[in-house]
């Protein structure tokens, strides 16, 4: 199309092709008025490019979307993809569960306060987010919690990865978290379990008369009663 001396293209359009064997081949076409003499006339020029390798690769790239798909909706843990900056580009469900646990859209608040297994309260920097974006390596089995302003304490554990773009530099990050808090109560209670019977066979132990010791697989005494000293 021309708008007085100016040469306007028409954008290309996908359509079918057919081979001289009757095949079909995917095809970008694309016009543009030639800026021809005016004795020759106005001239159309048409440009045909075979499209079937973009083709293909889009349709793989269609395919691997599927498949992410399929897995964030499978997965029994917390997905999340978020770009180097922070900014979230996806999360399943499970993620979105644990986000409003912590209490925040796409990040802890400023509010809210994450520990480490040592009890020892974790800055941004120590996020293992931030650790694979500065460290360009994975992290994993990060275990942390969060006390809840109703008193409740929830434990997690996270595992990242990078994803690196050409220049080896980070441009993504996977995230996968789990709440544990069920196991760590089991834990908990399985160490009580275990202190209260060591206790009530210390007592039984002590309360035997007659000497009293065990030893290890290397002759090595690991109890002696009283009588037996």
């Amino acid at each position: 199309m021309r708008t007085g001396e100016r040469t306007i293209p028409w954008d290309a359009i996908e359509l079918p092709g057919l081979r001289a064997d009757g095949t079909e081949i995917p095809l970008s076409v694309s016009f543009h008025v030639d800026d021809a003499s005016e004795t020759d006339g106005q001239r159309f020029i048409g440009v045909m490019r075979d499209i079937s390798d973009r083709k293909r690769i889009e349709h793989r790239l269609d395919e691997k979307t599927e498949q992410l798909d399929e897995v964030f909706d499978a997965s029994p843990i917390a997905l999340s993809i978020r770009s180097a900056d922070g900014t979230i580009l996806r999360t399943d469900e499970r993620a979105d569960e644990l986000v409003g646990i912590l209490g925040a859209a796409g990040d802890v608040t400023d509010e809210t306060q994450l520990y480490g297994s040592d009890g020892e309260s974790l800055t941004k920097v120590d996020y293992p987010f931030a650790r694979v974006v500065e460290s360009g390596q994975a992290v994993d089995d990060v275990e942390l919690y969060v006390d809840r302003p109703t008193g409740e304490r929830r434990w997690f554990i996270v595992n990242a990865k990078p994803i690196h773009g050409a220049d080896g530099t980070v441009t993504q990050v996977i995230t996968a978290g789990k709440d544990i808090t069920q196991v760590k109560r089991y834990q908990r209670e399985l160490e009580r379990q275990r202190d209260d019977l060591e206790r009530e066979l210390d007592e039984v132990f002590d309360r035997i008369d007659d000497a009293f010791y065990a030893l290890d697989e290397e002759w090595r005494f690991t109890y002696v009663n009283e009588r037996a000293e």
